[in-house]
């Protein structure tokens, strides 16, 4: 698959760019060139169509990383979170569907609720954000603009609701120091669950939890093995991954 990596540079998308090019051709949008290889690299903004419409020539499926975490509550956050998190992404899925793009995948946080861990998640549905900050708001209004576009323009997107995505090693120590179990999840089994999400067929939306909770100690997992076919895999002591 063609797979363009908006954002490329960026901390996900540097965990993650070997993982996602290994059966893949990619190719990367972002400000600053990307220190991983990939296969083709476009410079400019999300918020720039020109340089949006020269990145998505001949890709089938987009993956949006971008994003802009921002402080709790500044004033100046609110522009850039807005720019990056929300209008970016609907320029980005606007550019892909008129150019014939029909699938995509929105990494979306957990850092949309206030407190995920204060209570059993039994369903992704029906999430109404109550976070406090301005990153964890403007994410979950970037679901929303994933759903627009998944039910009402005909594009199939995805909007994953990560834990702590980190490289293999950094999730195998993470675990050992948090006593065997962590929510946080290993960049192979996030990248499993991107091209999973990239291949669904047809059109539609759907948002979908992946992180490291195997056991679903926290938060139930059944959605994302029903829609994905996936399951986190990284287990303690597997050194050579999923």
């Amino acid at each position: 698959m063609r797979i363009l990596m908006i954002g490329g540079s960026g901390f996900l998308g540097t965990i993650l760019l070997p993982h996602i090019r290994k059966e893949n051709w990619v190719r990367v949008l972002d400000l600053s060139e990307p220190s991983e290889q990939c296969d083709e690299f476009v410079c400019g903004s999300v918020t720039d169509l020109d340089s949006l419409s020269r990145a998505m020539e001949g890709i089938e499926g987009l993956l949006y990383l971008a994003m802009c975490r921002g402080s709790d509550g500044d004033q100046e956050d609110i522009h850039p979170c807005y720019d990056v998190n929300v209008k970016g992404l609907h320029l980005a899925l606007q550019t892909g569907l008129d150019v014939g793009i029909q699938a995509a995948v929105y990494p979306s946080t957990m850092n949309i609720y206030e407190s995920y861990t204060a209570s059993y998640l039994t369903s992704e549905e029906d999430c109404h954000t109550n976070s406090p900050e301005v990153y964890g708001f403007t994410k979950w209004l970037g679901e929303e603009v994933c759903r627009y576009f998944g039910l009402r323009r005909g594009m199939r997107v995805t909007a994953l609701r990560l834990c702590g995505p980190m490289e293999h090693e950094k999730w195998i120590q993470a675990t050992q120091d948090n006593g065997g179990y962590t929510l946080c999840t290993s960049v192979l089994d996030v990248a499993d669950a991107m091209l999973k999400a990239l291949r669904l067929p047809g059109a539609g939306y759907e948002a979908v939890f992946v992180t490291g909770d195997y056991e679903e100690r926290q938060m139930s997992l059944q959605k994302a093995e029903k829609v994905l076919g996936w399951e986190p895999k990284a287990r303690l002591n597997d050194v050579d991954g999923v």
